[in-house]
């Protein structure tokens, strides 16, 4: 480390001053985001100088309380001596949330504390300054923490094949879901629909849509004595016999309200459907081909769905599984491809030769090259397509086609898949004499048979074991958690642009990574700060200790800084952000340990196994120290390219360690060093979290720091919300809100035209799918775990439209997306009983007179965001005749576009157009703002065409045969919209995702 360099605690400013605003260019908090602390985060708190209980009255006391819990842990790793430091650390934090630099998830701003402020003397200890803690008091914050004080947002856990397994993950969904947490499943392990249920007793299964329906009742019960509502997510995997099922699980109105559900998507789906080929869905029961499908049909029904509803997501599992720093440990792995033997496999142990069958579950002592090495026993991977290798010695084994086995290539022994052997490859056997002597056979076959029960196992240390005296590869896994949580927060880019002498706006990238290394620490300290729901979730996060750092803001900084979302200048500034935030993570999780002292996460053992693991297929020296301290850049890229051929390490660890290099305000002028440091941690599992990045929604959090959502452009301009009358006769009125980088040009020029004519101001669908897609991948090359986003599409958009945007995700690395295509879930007709023969009308080419000069008719008004509108339809005889529409004041381009719109529709009546065909044409049009009429709340208005549709509908009494509207925000009724993957009300903040 250079003398430059910083060292971790230098990141945090000894002497803040935590009652100074430090960024002029970012205002004090909006009355919206003040109105949405109030109704959401701020807690009840005893207060000693009034003698009651009160609100907490402040985003200063609000910002004290999180900050003074989450500091307190900071007791369990430092003693007494350290007092200033606990007291810096929590000034820090408090002015990190202050000056709306960083925020944890909301779980953990409404958490923090709960249940101990109303307590006399522990509100006094929490809300009193820092300079006046003793340690013995941080100490009674931390041990004070109630079962209350949930502080994650979301949880995974297993649902097993039984009626046991079952309804224990829907007892331990309720217990989290009481506790605010999301709760998602995978509930692909369960048998079929019409499957001999387990146990023999003559039932039918009735599969895994309607087991997540008693999921679902259970949220809609625990929301009853809850402040939000439940959020599930619901995931079956695309080789399930119900998978079909699964993807039209939603597609009726109304059902699984309380679910988010995706498909996880394999590699080979994705490769049979763009061959042409079959595809197999295997049963859960016994694991036989249940029923063979065309791929394409498959993934087109995928599209299709997604396409009408928006549901289900996608998540691309084999991809997750190649990205995963813990892919070594069978107890964290998911279901997918594995490399696997058959059951009558024989391997030898301490206890002599056993077959593979007798070892599952059961530790064992295996024999490598006559070492013992314990493992954990084999385990069970389904029933595969499986082969016979043949050796010419007369070796035989029954193995998968990706399993792999070490061969001789030009001298040096490398790991082989098993389906890449050639004729003459020499394999490697297992001598277990234990002398330093390589025994060898020389390759004759593979030959296929059929499909049996494969197992596998994990061999710590050596990573292979003898399988009927052939040197074999053990698993090569991707864990899905289960039974942890993800425990998120955002850094808000927009505190980061600051004004130089010259009046230009800049990107003060030193001070964003020093916020990173901060924001590391505090997450991390939340694993020990939270109260967990389940003693097994507690138990099972702390042995991997993941954190989420994510982002938000991003569309106001590029306002801010001049450039437009989607422009090639912001993707070169997202590339080089996402590059040095990701660096800056990964230098902080190793510091951690090597500065700080702290432990290595507890199963750290995983990253040096898998370390080691490619050390040993790419060839290079035992001695890592040595090679590692001679290592120049040159031979660094090399040893990159290495890694990307060889798929063992994660290719966003490969991109992160690629982009620590250039990361100038993290290496300090050191890349070199700091790039030895950070190997040297990974070859010694010497790092404090296993994950570090997740750009998660930020719906609430932003709008409460008035900023951006997530990576996601501005979705609006501008909204309303009712509020209470300010006359104080118990009514409402709607009041409207601007975006705070609006001028007073701006507003105006919004009110009189709908738009902004601002390059900078863009919204979500001003902005092309290709550019949508282009930034989930600029941020999915370095981020380890999720990214929300949601890429929108225009209403005209097609199933076509949608299969692209997920294959370009797919090939851009990317591990799931949302798509949603503009009206998708409020305007999709209804199919109609088609008649034989279709319904022929004849339109006049003349133009009706008008009947006179007195004609009767009916008007409606009612209030959008730019004034009143009134819409009159007048009648000859019953036939409707014309339609006058007006909004705005005289000549403003808001009413010469409504009496525009108005006078074509008229003289479409009067040629012998129907009113209907005119109101379906218009229903669904979006703008850029979205209300609710007076005479109709339970419809979103989407624009004015929309509005115009509404009341002229509302007038003539003509219901159009449409599904519901758009989701309503269940405690505003505003209209909720999909931003960063997850449904987000824009008036009062409210969304399902944590």
């Amino acid at each position: 480390m250079t003398k430059e360099d910083r060292r971790y605690r230098d990141r945090f400013d000894p002497s803040v001053d935590v009652n100074m605003l430090e960024n002029p260019l970012i205002p004090r908090q909006s009355e919206n985001a003040a109105w949405l602390l109030d109704q959401r985060y701020l807690l009840s708190r005893y207060d000693r100088a009034e003698g009651k209980v009160r609100k907490e009255a402040s985003f200063e006391e609000f910002a004290r309380r999180v900050s003074r819990v989450i500091a307190s842990v900071e007791t369990l790793y430092v003693g007494e001596d350290d007092l200033n430091w606990i007291r810096v650390l929590e000034k820090n934090l408090f002015s990190d949330i202050l000056n709306r630099r960083f925020l944890f998830n909301s779980p953990c701003l409404f958490g923090a504390g709960a249940g101990m402020t109303v307590d006399p003397a522990m509100s006094e200890l929490i809300y009193r300054s820092p300079d006046d803690m003793s340690y013995s008091d941080y100490v009674a914050v931390r041990d004070g923490k109630t079962e209350s004080q949930q502080l994650f947002a979301c949880f995974v856990i297993s649902v097993e094949d039984s009626i046991e397994g079952i309804f224990d993950s829907v007892k331990d969904a309720a217990v989290i879901s009481k506790y605010g947490g999301g709760v998602g499943g995978n509930f692909g392990n369960l048998r079929e629909f019409g499957s001999d249920i387990k146990g023999g007793t003559g039932g039918k299964a009735s599969g895994p849509v309607s087991f997540m329906e008693t999921w679902n009742t259970m949220g809609s019960v625990v929301v009853q004595g809850g402040r939000r509502r439940a959020a599930l997510m619901g995931m079956l995997y695309d080789d399930h016999p119900d998978v079909e099922r699964f993807m039209d699980a939603k597609v009726e109105d109304g059902k699984l309200p309380y679910f988010n559900i995706s498909v996880s998507v394999s590699d080979e789906l994705l490769t049979k459907a763009a061959q042409g080929g079959d595809f197999h869905l295997r049963s859960r029961a016994d694991g036989s081909v249940a029923k063979t499908v065309k791929a394409a049909d498959l993934w087109n029904k995928l599209c299709r769905n997604a396409w009408r509803r928006g549901d289900p997501g996608v998540f691309f599992g084999d991809r997750a599984n190649v990205d995963n720093i813990l892919k070594k440990a069978p107890q964290w792995r998911i279901e997918s491809t594995n490399p696997c033997v058959t059951g009558d496999t024989w391997v030898m142990t301490d206890e002599g030769p056993k077959q593979a069958v007798d070892l599952v579950g059961r530790p064992t002592t295996l024999l490598v090259d006559g070492k013992g090495h314990e493992t954990e026993g084999f385990f069970s991977t389904g029933v595969k397509p499986v082969f016979e290798l043949k050796t010419k010695e007369g070796h035989s084994l029954k193995l998968t086609a990706d399993h792999k086995v070490m061969v001789d290539v030009d001298g040096e022994w490398s790991w082989i898949p098993a389906g890449e052997l050639s004729e003459g490859s020499i394999l490697r056997l297992h001598d277990h004499s234990g002398e330093e002597k390589i025994s060898k056979a020389m390759f004759d076959s593979l030959v296929p048979c059929g499909e049996e029960a494969v197992f596998d196992v994990q061999v710590p240390g050596v990573n292979a074991f003898d399988a009927n005296g052939l040197y074999v590869h053990n698993c090569g896994e991707q864990p899905l958690p289960n039974y942890t949580s993800c425990n998120l927060g955002s850094v808000n880019l927009e505190a980061f642009v600051s004004s130089e002498s010259s009046g230009e706006a800049v990107f003060d990238m030193d001070s964003f990574v020093d916020q990173v290394f901060r924001s590391v620490y505090y997450l991390d300290l939340v694993i020990d700060a939270t109260s967990y729901p389940l003693e097994r979730i507690a138990d099972r996060t702390k042995m991997i200790r993941p954190v989420g750092l994510g982002l938000m803001g991003l569309a106001d900084a590029a306002i801010m800084l001049g450039i437009s979302y989607g422009s090639e200048s912001f993707n070169r500034f997202c590339r080089s952000l996402g590059g040095t935030m990701a660096s800056a993570a990964l230098a902080a999780t190793v510091r951690i340990v090597s500065e700080e002292g702290k432990d290595p996460f507890p199963e750290h053992r995983l990253v040096s196994e898998l370390m080691e693991s490619f050390r040993c297929e790419a060839g290079l020296p035992d001695a890592v120290d040595r090679w590692l301290e001679r290592m120049d850049e040159g031979g660094f890229r090399e040893l990159l390219e290495r890694m990307r051929r060889t798929d063992t390490v994660p290719y966003t660890l490969v991109n992160t360690l690629e982009a620590l290099l250039s990361a100038a305000s993290v290496h300090k002028g050191d890349g070199m060093g700091l790039v030895r440091e950070v190997l040297e941690a990974l070859f010694s599992g010497r790092m404090r979290n296993s994950r570090r990045l997740s750009v998660a929604p930020t719906g609430s959090i932003s709008m409460l720091l008035d900023a951006s959502p997530g990576i996601e452009p501005n979705f609006a301009w501008s909204w309303s919300r009712k509020v209470m009358s300010s006359t104080g006769d118990g009514g409402y009125e709607t009041r409207e809100y601007f975006h705070r980088l609006m001028t007073a040009e701006h507003k105006d020029e919004f009110r009189r035209t709908g738009g902004i004519s601002d390059p900078r101001f863009v919204t979500a669908y001003d902005i092309g799918t290709d550019s949508h897609v282009e930034v989930t991948g600029i941020f999915a090359a370095v981020v380890d775990s999720g990214i929300s986003k949601t890429v929108n599409l225009p209403s005209e958009a097609t199933v076509d439209d949608v299969r692209r945007v997920y294959e370009d995700c797919y090939r851009m690395g990317c591990k799931g997306i949302t798509i949603y295509r503009d009206g998708s879930r409020s305007d999709q007709p209804i199919e109609a009983k088609k008649s034989d023969e279709p319904e022929k009308r004849h339109l006049s080419s003349k133009v009706k007179e008008r009947p006179g000069s007195i004609v009767f008719g009916k008007t409606i008004k009612d209030v959008t965001p730019w004034g009143s509108m009134y819409v009159t339809i007048n009648y000859d005889g019953d036939d409707p005749f014309e339609v006058f529409a007006s909004l705005g004041k005289s000549g403003s381009e808001m009413k010469s576009m409504t009496e525009a719109l108005s006078r074509v529709i008229s003289i479409g009546l009067r040629s012998g157009g129907r009113l209907e065909d005119f109101i379906s044409t218009l229903r669904g049009i979006s703008g850029k703002e979205y209300w609710l009429f007076e005479c109709d709340d339970d419809r979103v208005v989407r624009s004015i065409p929309d509005g115009i549709a509404i009341l002229m509908e509302k007038l003539s009494g003509l219901g159009g045969e449409t599904i519901k509207d758009v989701p309503k925000c269940p405690e505003c009724g505003s209209p909720m919209e999909m931003v960063g993957g997850c449904e987000y009300c824009f008036s009062c903040g409210y969304s399902p995702c944590k």
